[in-house]
């Protein structure tokens, strides 16, 4: 078992640890190297593999400390491929402008799969020179290479017209090969005239991955091609046309979109019944006969996303009976998720049903924890605070959280309620109390920091007050928020967010004290690293590793498989099969996401802070979202993840490059299709698998 709380490694006395992680390098980089840069014979692959293993551990130490070592760069330099590859990741994660021409030296990589690591990782830096080179690897023989160039391009804003002359050379099917799957990651005035172009000028085989980037915030010029999309016969593409056209569309466009509410595609008529609530929020939705009865319909489709897309397009709809009555079925209806009776629940608030507040009150005596949390949410934003308060003590921390945040949004004297959910035991909810605090920083430091610990305020500060690493940094930001909006005390916030800076264990915190402390206008005190683990702990995450997983998500529909590659994100990968394994993820439940697009789930809690007591740095993947069923950690905090993860419904192409993705589901998607929100992880398990990698790739 890995060593979490292993000794870390640690520099001599009197040495800095700078130096010393050179010293270590250098032994490791050089000493040992010496075999590699003298190209042994093959019979020394073995010791070649273990100096390719050495050097893996030595720059996931690197990275997780977020060091620049100059000497052990070189020495991964010089090492494998797996090493070379996971130096250019790591360079990109650490983001040190020193890193700059390691990266384009990896560039030039005689082997493709590293530079299109490299490709990627060039996203954190900016220049001329940068742009310059991912240019050139643009246009190079590797495709892979050259769209992941031309993705990082997108991403540094660099005009597509540059970079469709740095292609020009290439032969017309070449090019089109490469810019149709990057489309979307452009600005969207410039990928509309290439993606017209490439519709009329393309292969025919590559004129759908033009027609991705159509639907991505469409400008209102890219009607007539959405409308021209409905009519393909890809349902995921028609889905992101329809949804495209209820954010954009006109009046006109609502007989279109309520002519898909019937798509034999459940995908389809979810996103068009989302897009006809889109088109009545917006008002500009003129009736068309029927809409009121066809979006009634839909409450009771087979399809549970679209059930509850029904249900929340239906608060902007008119008032009528038929949907009352049929609003009202669904909240009575027992075998409905806790999250379709809510939503109906809401619905019938926003319609004004005169039956309304006696289901609002039904609703706060319920048995399910969700339906009680919709219930306090729902009394706090009507006015009706009387009922959110008999939720405040409610043995859910949900609900009470759900009960705080309606109450503390509302008046003044809500700031009791505040000041209470910042003593309470579950620190999700005082997690959710300090997020009030950011908006409305009517608390002193004083009520802040005695909240905790009740009137046991630590001579150093905060470090020793809130042991919770997401409530600490909800504190943190209302102490800097309290600072910038109470000038008599702007001096003792800003001296207590530069002790979190220096004191506090959690690098997150010290981060997110750096920020607060510069939204007051001083220059923060520098953010140390992580302290790490020991190096072979490293060696231990990276030889256990080397295997992809094979994740199997058990559920009530059936059993999800996902495909993890654990070598691009070592630690992020390892941390989930332990989790996995201690049954950290058994009986939780899917607890956020949309409809159509993501699920969330991996949080113990269901408030986004049940998480499993620590935080990894984040290991961001250049994997492609190209299609459903993407398996991936979600971001706690600005650069750290935990136990939380999601799970694409959809493809969304667009989103490549800026996630800790670590696989795919190679089996149950149909289970995934049925998952919905509120519905439980019966067990997760992980095991490692030793079949070679199939076509999918972790580059675009």
């Amino acid at each position: 078992m890995l060593r979490m709380h292993d000794r870390p490694l640690e520099a001599p006395p009197g040495r800095p640890t700078g130096v010393w992680l050179a010293t270590l390098a250098a032994v490791l980089g050089w000493a040992v190297l010496g075999c590699v840069t003298a190209r042994p014979p093959a019979s020394a692959a073995p010791a070649a593999a273990v100096v390719d293993l050495e050097q893996r551990a030595l720059v996931l130490l690197l990275e997780d400390r977020r060091l620049w070592e100059p000497v052990a760069v070189e020495a991964a330099l010089s090492a494998g491929i797996e090493a070379r590859r996971s130096l250019a990741l790591a360079l990109g994660r650490i983001a040190d402008p020193r890193g700059e021409q390691a990266l384009l030296q990896l560039l030039r990589d005689r082997e493709p799969e590293v530079r299109r690591a490299a490709a990627f990782a060039l996203a954190a830096f900016r220049g001329p020179t940068v742009d310059a080179a991912l240019l050139m690897v643009a246009a190079e023989p590797d495709r892979l290479a050259g769209e992941q160039a031309i993705r990082t391009l997108g991403r540094r804003r660099v005009s597509l017209g540059t970079v469709g002359g740095a292609l020009r050379d290439l032969p017309p099917a070449e090019l089109w090969a490469r810019l149709t799957p990057t489309l979307s990651v452009f600005p969207a005035a410039q990928r509309l005239a290439t993606g017209l172009l490439a519709r009329s000028q393309a292969p025919a085989e590559l004129r759908a991955s033009a027609d991705w980037a159509m639907v991505r915030d469409p400008p209102p010029e890219a009607l007539e091609t959405l409308r021209d999309l409905l009519t393909g016969s890809d349902p995921w593409l028609r889905g992101w046309a329809v949804a495209a056209l209820g954010s954009r569309g006109s009046g006109d466009d609502v007989e279109i979109v309520v002519g898909l509410l019937g798509d034999p595609a459940g995908f389809v008529r979810l996103q068009a019944t989302k897009a006809l609530g889109e088109l009545l929020r917006r008002g500009v939705a003129r009736s068309p006969t029927g809409l009121v009865e066809r979006l009634a319909e839909r409450l009771g489709d087979e399809h549970a996303g679209v059930r509850l897309a029904a249900l929340h397009a239906a608060r902007f709809a008119p008032p009528s009976a038929t949907l009352t009555n049929a609003l009202e079925s669904s909240f009575a209806d027992l075998s409905r998720s806790a999250g379709e009776r809510c939503a109906a629940l809401e619905a019938l608030g926003a319609l004004g049903a005169p039956r309304g507040f006696d289901l609002l009150a039904s609703a706060a005596k319920a048995a399910e924890e969700r339906l009680r949390a919709c219930a306090a949410a729902v009394a706090a934003r009507s006015g009706l605070a009387s009922l959110a308060v008999t939720l405040v003590d409610d043995p859910s921390p949900r609900v009470r959280a759900a009960a705080l945040v309606g109450l503390g949004a509302g008046s003044d004297p809500a700031v009791t309620w505040v000041r209470r959910g910042l003593v309470d035991p579950d620190p999700g909810v005082r997690a959710a109390a300090s997020a009030l605090l950011i908006d409305r920083p009517v608390l002193t430091l004083e009520d802040l920091l005695r909240a905790p610990l009740k009137d046991e305020i630590h001579a150093r500060g905060l470090p020793k007050v809130e042991p919770d690493v997401a409530a600490r940094v909800g504190l943190v930001r209302a102490i800097g928020a309290r600072g910038g909006a109470e000038r008599m005390e702007r001096g003792a916030a800003l001296l207590l967010l530069e002790s979190v800076v220096r004191e506090d264990p959690s690098p997150t915190v010290r981060a997110q004290a750096g920020r607060s402390v510069e939204a007051l206008g001083v220059e923060a005190p520098k953010v140390s690293g992580s302290a790490g683990l020991s190096l072979p702990a490293y060696r231990e995450i990276v030889e256990r590793t080397i295997a992809d997983r094979q994740l199997v998500l058990e559920t009530a529909h059936g059993a999800i498989r996902v495909r993890l590659e654990c070598a691009l994100a070592p630690r992020a990968c390892l941390a989930l099969e332990q989790l996995a394994s201690q049954g950290f993820y058994d009986g939780t439940e899917v607890y956020g996401g949309e409809p159509g697009v993501e699920l969330l789930g991996g949080d113990r809690g269901g408030l986004g802070a049940g998480g499993p007591g620590y935080s990894l740095r984040a290991e961001v993947t250049p994997f492609a979202f190209d299609r459903p069923g993407v398996f991936g950690l979600v971001g706690r905090f600005q650069d750290e993840v935990g136990s939380a993860f999601f799970l694409t419904v959809s493809p969304q192409p667009w989103r490549t490059g800026l996630e800790v993705a670590l696989g795919e589901v190679v089996g149950g998607l149909e289970v995934l299709d049925r998952l919905q929100i509120g519905d439980t992880i019966e067990r997760i398990r992980v095991a490692p698998i030793a079949v070679a990698r199939g076509r999918r790739s972790p580059t675009p």
